[in-house]
């Protein structure tokens, strides 16, 4: 929904998903974020990383997903359309 209202795609072309568990409040020692999406040739592409042990869950889920929202904002807000690669995506600061 975040993508599709600021306009970069629409919600349908996005898929969200993974299990999160909530039997224990500490967290595993790594949490690996994928991210997946089509090329502009129909071919798929996911770039992996892992979050080490220094931030809260919430964080380790939330920021990279919100982060990577904004980049993709601030390209289609600066009329940079493309494929990207991770370097151009992290999220910043």
């Amino acid at each position: 929904m975040l993508l599709e209202r600021a306009g970069i795609c629409d919600a349908a072309d996005v898929t969200v998903g993974g299990v999160l568990d909530v039997r224990s409040d500490k967290k595993p020692t790594t949490t690996t974020v994928r991210v997946t999406g089509r090329t502009f040739d129909g071919d798929h592409g996911t770039n992996t990383f892992q979050l080490d042990d220094a931030t809260s869950m919430e964080a380790n889920v939330n920021g990279p997903a919100l982060g990577y929202t904004k980049a993709g904002v601030l390209h289609n807000r600066a009329g940079e359309y493309g494929v990207f690669g991770p370097a151009e995506l992290m999220p910043r600061g």
